[in-house]
């Protein structure tokens, strides 16, 4: 039986699986990465151990709640480009993160987000200059200038 304290990096290593991903296109990374998040907050490294992160987006950030489909995530870069998912431990199983995450290029992720059950997320550009996700009531988000500009375009 697996371990149920994996329960969710499993399902998104599964979910890439079944999108023919294998461990060069999508893998598993530490946790501790997660923590590079704290650039997007207001609180900084003192937002280490909160989970919704969105609640304290640093400026610019911008969210819409419209209905969507994720492929619209492309305007981001192009398909190959590398990024860093991070999604929340919904079962809170971890000691050191309420994150899990993972290393993709940005088609991969979208791919694999298509194909999981609803979750909170945060893709992640790898110089850590924008962010976009979505929470659990379905409202998309972005943080950074790059990933505003393209949520401007997406609402038009």
């Amino acid at each position: 039986m697996a371990n149920p304290a994996y329960a969710t990096a499993n399902s998104i290593l599964a979910s890439a699986r079944e999108c023919n991903l294998d461990q060069a296109s999508f893998r598993q990374l530490p946790g501790r990465r997660a923590q590079a998040l704290a650039t997007f907050t207001t609180g900084g490294v003192g937002n280490r151990g909160r989970l919704w992160l969105w609640e304290d987006l640093r400026d610019p950030h911008s969210s819409f709640a419209d209905r969507h489909e994720l492929g619209f995530l492309l305007m981001l870069g192009p398909p190959d480009m590398p990024v860093w998912l991070v999604v929340e431990d919904f079962d809170r199983t971890k000691r050191d993160s309420s994150f899990w995450v993972f290393e993709a290029t940005l088609a991969a992720v979208i791919a694999t987000l298509k194909n999981h059950h609803l979750l909170e997320f945060y893709i992640v550009s790898r110089p850590l200059t924008w962010l976009v996700g979505e929470n659990h009531h379905g409202v998309l988000f972005a943080s950074g200038e790059h990933a505003v500009a393209a949520f401007k375009q997406i609402a038009r």
